[in-house]
């Protein structure tokens, strides 16, 4: 009786996690989520390739409890900022063994568009921002110069990144104000 009841326990999750399989797949498509995977030439080159004055780049993993925390803050924030002029994109730093936890995380949370996932994991992280401490969730913002301009670690909320944003269109501002004075002058 008990080999039956077990023989029974796992063919039940066996099936059910190709369903969850299937489903995530599903999910994905339908929200329009894609994932790219990236090295450190091929993410500068992305994320430069974005039409955007400001690129705010949310780095996570499954595994970040921080980063569960702050991914519904990101993806409002995205949705209501995709008009003007900011660009918010994911980057997982999960072993690449985790990809199918990767895809349930993005249709768990709606992400949809492009995310990036690193072909070399966090290293990925030190390669483009030398001084990264580590920590996640790990949030970028990112010119259209592709310079980084911001860098913090830990979750946020929607508000931060509102002031956060509202903060650099200020620097930004006085940037373009500066630069056309001085050539104004000449």
């Amino acid at each position: 009786m008990y080999h039956f009841a077990f023989a029974f326990l796992l063919t039940a999750l066996a099936v059910s996690g190709c369903q969850n399989a299937s489903s995530t797949e599903e999910a994905a498509e339908v929200a329009g989520f894609e994932l790219v995977t990236v090295n450190a030439d091929s993410f500068t080159e992305v994320i430069g390739e974005l039409d955007a004055d400001i690129r705010i780049i949310n780095i996570w993993a499954t595994w970040c409890g921080p980063c569960h925390v702050e991914m519904p803050e990101f993806i409002r924030f995205g949705n209501e900022m995709k008009d003007e002029g900011v660009a918010v994109r994911f980057l997982s730093i999960d072993d690449p063994r985790f990809l199918p936890e990767v895809e349930q995380f993005a249709a768990n949370y709606g992400i949809t568009g492009p995310t990036y996932f690193s072909e070399t994991g966090d290293r990925l992280i030190t390669d483009i921002h030398p001084r990264w401490q580590y920590g996640l969730p790990t949030t970028l913002m990112i010119d259209r110069d592709n310079k980084i301009r911001d860098v913090w670690e830990g979750a946020v909320n929607y508000d931060f990144l509102v002031a956060k944003v509202e903060r650099m269109r200020g620097v930004l501002a006085q940037e373009a104000g500066t630069s056309q004075e001085l050539s104004s002058e000449s």
